[in-house]
């Protein structure tokens, strides 16, 4: 969550990225904390 809140606010373009890398629990979790955020 945090990271996505921070991310928000850094952007100069009003648009943030994630890339996972692969598929797996952990990596969703963290995806959805980012989008949350």
């Amino acid at each position: 969550f945090l990271v996505g809140a921070v991310a928000a606010m850094s952007t100069k373009s009003n648009k943030v990225g994630f890339v996972g890398g692969m598929k797996s629990d952990l990596i969703s979790k963290f995806e959805n904390g980012f989008k949350a955020g």
